[in-house]
Formats: structure tokens, C-alpha cells, sequence
């Protein structure tokens, strides 16, 4: 089965909108056709993001069901800890932090819409692409 880890924008992006790409990761991950990798960081950031107001509001969140989410990815995901802090991603270094759980659980993709990591492209095996890439491999 296909280990990735997806980025903030993605899974947050495959919450609020059910019809574009990354909510048919979201379904992909529900239906356990791929194993999502999620480190504590990953979970607190995703978790900030929703509450955004912009977010928040627009899309009629309250704190239960937010709390439910992140409680849903921790339960159904690899929750993984990385030990090792890599300096790959100069220029937004919280990025760093998906590929520091990919490598930990020997992920072969990062899922991203995130343009800092996805120049990377590769990195120790691990491929960085864009939702509608991700959809073509499965």
C-alpha cells in the first residue's frame, strides 16, 4: 500500500472542498487505500489552519468538529516522530517538517500544493507532487 505524507494545505483543502483533488485523497485515505503519515507537528498545524477565520467562518467549522478531524487523522494515520530535524526547505523552514516525517516512516511521497517543497521534487527516494499526480499513481 502507497505511504504518503499529505501537506496541511492539502488535507485541509480536501475538508472544505469535497469536490476537488485532495478530498479524493481524503477519500482514498478513508476507503485505506493509502497509509496517510502524520507526525504531532502536522496534526497542530492542520489543526491551526482550520481554526484561521477566514477558514473558520467561511466554511461554518465550530471546535467539535475540528476537534473530531484532528482526532480522526491521529486514529486512522501513521503517527509517526521524527528524531532527526532536516534544514532542507530554506526558505519556509516549517516545511521541513514533511519531509522529516516522511523519512521517518519511509514514505514515498509528500503531497503538496506548497511551491517551497514542491521544487524539491525528490529527496532520498521520497517524490514531492501535486494532488492531481498523486491521483494519476493510484
Amino acid at each position: 500500500m502507497i505511504k504518503a505524507v499529505i501537506d496541511t494545505n492539502i488535507l485541509v483543502s480536501g475538508l472544505i472542498s469535497p469536490k476537488a483533488s485532495p478530498a479524493k485523497i481524503i477519500s482514498l485515505w478513508h476507503e485505506r487505500k493509502l497509509v496517510l503519515v502524520i507526525s504531532e507537528e502536522i496534526l497542530k498545524e492542520v489543526e491551526r489552519v482550520l481554526f484561521y477565520p477566514k477558514i473558520f467562518t467561511k466554511y461554518h467549522l465550530d471546535k467539535n468538529s475540528i476537534d473530531k478531524y484532528v482526532k480522526i487523522f491521529k486514529a486512522f494515520s501513521e503517527v509517526v516522530k521524527p528524531k532527526v530535524k532536516i534544514k532542507l526547505v530554506k526558505t519556509d523552514e516549517s516545511d521541513n517538517k514533511f519531509i522529516e516525517a516522511a523519512l521517518v516512516a519511509g514514505a514515498g511521497y509528500i503531497v503538496s500544493g506548497d511551491k517551497h517543497l514542491l521544487e524539491i521534487k525528490e529527496f532520498q527516494g521520497i517524490k514531492v507532487i501535486k494532488a492531481d499526480e498523486f491521483l494519476k499513481l493510484i
